[in-house]
């Protein structure tokens, strides 16, 4: 068996077998007689750098890429595990050789190791993909570009003697990549003949070359290749060309969820903004105002001071469900579980709804934020008050996957169930149309779904599903 022996904590190898040391090429001992232990620069240094990021019970596979002695290059599969031998820890290394099937599953299973680790950074992983990638093609660079105008910048670098830097920039005409980008497809090039038809002012004058472009959205970003300025014994196979296509393609969607990411967030702080403005800048100058206008009513008879009142109240009104809109859009905090009735009732006595009963026909719990479900039941409540007609009961009920909130008044006007939860979309003069959008906001912070539904004996029905 192909096995070593490696100390947990210092990460060095204490013993190997002699199936091991004939596939990493390494001799034997000619003083003893037995095994080499020595600690190259190999799959050693691998190994000790696993055993510093953290090796758990579970098996680590790897595929290890290396020259023998004898120069030959052989591919060998691998996998570490941490177990007890004789009430100590160790680390143990088994290798086999690789054939292909079992090089291409270990090499997939290589990289979704690499991309699933939340606990490295993208620049990590980025760095790791090259690594991986640079050991299976066995290239020498590996880099990750953008297009800047007329200019290629160097985002992410690795080459054998520092000929590249990150961060360094040349024309895009002296790259191989220019091709890449402007085709819209992978650049395979097998030849240094091959590679000085394609470009002539290359700065490098390559061997070899394999490259994919690399999108953000629908522009494209830059590219991701791997390329070697010494002859490659081999043309690059189309499982290779598949395999970089595979992890630029991984890196495109990285990227642009990146940069959803840095758009919401910019949008997030642009409404924080907003909420601030509006909470100091504008309610307190309103509040004074509406104060100066009900003093002026005391003295002054004139149906003008009233329509300015209620303008001025009005207005109030709509700051304060623009601020209640604004603060309810972002991702949900810590949830509990939250009874039905209970937060229902609690909104029931905040909600201003003379004239309406409400009929709770369900003991359901469930895990979401108690406080935005009370702002929910608060403005399903005040649309039924609002919008109801003749309303007299608001009902909640329990559905196979969530509940209702129903009322026994008018129902919706025709051909807007659709529109309901647009922002500003209301049907009376009175309304900000900010109501149902707050409920709709809560329900998509929780992952559900809200439709207005016409029940066969009239009135309005809001259904809340996708609940667990």
């Amino acid at each position: 068996p192909a096995i070593a022996v490696h100390d947990p904590e210092t990460g060095e190898r204490i013993g190997a077998s002699r199936g091991y040391l004939r596939l990493v090429g390494e001799g034997r001992d000619p003083a003893t007689g037995g095994a080499t232990v020595a600690q190259g620069d190999g799959i050693d240094a691998y190994v000790r750098e696993a055993i510093k990021d953290g090796v758990g019970s579970a098996i680590r596979e790897f595929v290890w890429t290396h020259q023998r002695d004898d120069g030959e290059e052989i591919q060998t599969e691998a996998s570490l595990e941490r177990i007890r031998i004789d009430d100590v820890d160790r680390v143990v290394v088994t290798l086999r050789p690789a054939d292909g099937q079992n090089h291409r599953e270990a090499t997939i299973q290589a990289i979704y190791h690499i991309v699933a680790d939340r606990s490295r950074t993208f620049e990590e992983k980025v760095e790791d993909l090259m690594t991986l990638g640079r050991t299976v093609l066995g290239t020498g660079f590996a880099t990750l570009s953008r297009m800047r105008g007329d200019e290629y910048v160097f985002e992410h670098v690795q080459s054998p003697r520092g000929e590249i830097q990150p961060g360094d920039v040349v024309s895009l005409r002296e790259t191989l990549c220019e091709q890449a980008v402007l085709n819209h497809k992978t650049l395979v090039v097998d030849s240094p003949l091959e590679a000085e038809a394609l470009n002539r002012e290359a700065t490098l004058q390559l061997s070899c070359y394999v490259g994919a472009p690399v999108y953000v959205g629908e522009q494209v970003h830059g590219t991701f290749c791997f390329y070697d300025i010494e002859t490659r014994k081999e043309r690059f196979t189309d499982w290779e060309v598949t395999l970089v296509e595979m992890m630029s393609q991984w890196l495109s969607l990285e990227m642009e969820r990146d940069q959803v990411r840095t758009e919401l967030e910019r949008e997030n702080q642009r409404l924080d903004q907003l909420a601030s403005m509006m909470s100091h800048d504008l309610r307190s100058p309103l509040a004074v105002a509406i104060g100066h206008v009900e003093l002026l009513r005391n003295d002054v008879d004139h149906p003008s001071i009233q329509e300015v009142h209620d303008a001025l109240t009005r207005t109030e009104e709509i700051v304060q469900d623009t601020l209640t809109w604004a603060r309810t859009g972002g991702p949900l905090g810590e949830t509990e579980r939250v009874s039905v009735r209970e937060v229902a009732e609690a909104a029931w006595n905040v909600a201003s709804t003379p004239g309406l009963e409400l009929d709770i026909r369900t003991d359901q719990a469930l895990e979401g934020d108690a406080s935005r479900l009370k702002q929910l039941f608060e403005n399903l409540f005040r649309n039924t008050y609002e919008h109801g007609g003749h309303a007299r009961t608001v009902t909640i009920g329990a559905l196979d996957n969530g509940f209702y909130v129903e009322d026994d008044g008018d129902g919706f006007p025709l051909g807007t169930t659709d529109k309901l939860f647009d922002v500003g979309e209301t049907t009376s003069k009175d309304g900000t149309g900010f109501g149902l959008s707050i409920v709709k906001q809560v329900t998509d912070a929780h992952g559900w779904t809200i439709q207005a539904v016409s029940p066969p004996q009239g009135g309005a029905r809001f259904e809340i599903t996708g609940i667990d």
